[in-house]
C-alpha cells in the first residue's frame, strides 16, 4: 500500500502506512525493523520531509551495524535517495560510491533491490555521476528497470537509434550488422518513423513517404509486413507499436538522439522562462 501511495503522490496514505508499519518493531524482528526505516526513509524524502527521513536513516543505520553488518549497501543507497532528493550531490555521490563498494561485497544489487520503484532513480543518477557505470548498467538489465529519464543516453536502452549526423542503430550498445547488403526500405521506414515524431505516426504519412508509388491497400499491406520485418531486425518485438493504424517507437526500449536533444532544449528554454 505503500508503494501506492507513494506511485499515486499521495502524501496522507503515505504517512498513514508508514504509522500502520510501526507494528512491525513488535515482532521483534531486525528484517522487518529494518525494511520498515527503509520505505519510511524512501516516503519521508519523497515528500521533502527531511528531518524525519534523516531520523529513520539513523534508526536503520543502527540496525544493520548491529544485525547485517555484510549488507551496509541497504543503508548507503538509502542515504543516496535522500541525498538526492535533498539535492545534495556530495552525499549522493559519497552514499552511492559506498553503497555499490558494500554490495559487491554479497554480490549482487543488496539494498538498491529493497526501493519501493526508486531503484531507477537511484541508478540513473549513478549513470549521470559516472559511478560504477558498468555495474549500474548489468543492474538495470538484471531489474528490468525503466529509465525515469528518456534523455539519458548512459541508461542501457535495449535500442539507440542516432540521427544527428550519422544514422546508426545500435542493439546493446552493438551496431546492427546487416551482412553483404544493408536493408534500405526497412531503414527508410524507421527513418521516417523518427522524423514524424515517433508517436501516433499515421500509417498515411508513412506509405506516403516509403510507397507512394503503391495503391493504398498494397501499400498497408506491406507496411504492416514491413514493420514486422523491422522488429525483428531490431531484435525487439516490442520497439514498434501499431494501434488504430498509427505507428509509435516504444519509448520504454528506445532512446533516439533527437528527442534527447529536443528534450535538453526545451527544459533549457523553460527554465530561462522562468528564471
Amino acid at each position: 500500500r505503500l508503494f501506492v501511495a507513494l506511485k499515486g503522490q499521495n502524501k496522507q496514505a503515505a504517512i498513514e502506512e508508514i504509522e500502520h508499519s510501526k507494528i512491525l518493531d513488535e515482532l521483534g524482528s531486525p528484517f522487518y525493523s529494518c525494511g520498515r526505516r527503509i520505505h519510511a526513509a524512501i516516503a519521508y524524502a519523497t515528500f521533502g520531509m527531511f528531518c524525519e527521513a534523516r531520523r529513520s536513516l539513523s534508526e536503520l543505520r543502527e540496525i544493520v551495524s548491529v544485525h547485517y553488518p555484510l549488507h551496509e549497501s541497504y543503508f548507503h543507497f538509502t542515504r543516496a535517495f535522500v541525498a538526492i532528493r535533498e539535492q545534495n550531490v556530495l552525499e549522493t555521490r559519497d552514499a552511492l560510491e559506498r553503497g555499490f563498494e558494500t554490495a559487491k561485497l554479497v554480490g549482487g544489487p543488496g539494498g538498491v533491490g529493497w526501493m519501493l520503484g526508486q531503484t531507477a532513480e537511484i541508478l540513473s543518477t549513478a549513470l549521470e555521476l559516472d559511478i560504477e557505470t558498468g555495474t549500474a548498467q548489468d543492474w538495470i538489465r538484471r531489474m528490468q528497470l525503466t529509465c525515469p529519464d528518456p534523455t539519458l543516453s548512459q541508461w542501457p536502452w535495449p535500442i539507440k537509434i542516432f540521427t544527428l549526423g550519422k544514422f546508426l542503430v545500435l542493439k546493446d550498445d552493438i551496431p546492427l550488422s546487416f551482412g553483404k547488403k544493408a536493408p534500405k526500405r526497412l531503414l527508410q521506414l524507421l527513418k521516417a518513423i523518427v522524423v514524424f515524431g515517433g508517436e501516433n505516426v499515421s500509417k498515411e504519412k508513412l506509405l506516403d513517404a516509403i510507397w507512394p508509388d503503391e495503391d493504398a491497400a498494397s501499400a498497408t499491406d506491406t507496411l504492416k509486413v514491413s514493420v514486422g520485418r523491422l522488429r525483428t531486425l531490431l531484435g525487439n518485438d516490442a520497439a514498434i507499436e501499431i494501434q488504430g493504424g498509427h505507428v509509435s517507437l516504444n519509448r520504454r526500449i528506445c532512446w533516439v538522439d533527437l528527442y534527447a536533444f529536443e528534450s535538453i532544449k526545451d527544459d533549457a528554454h523553460q527554465e530561462a522562462g522562468d528564471g
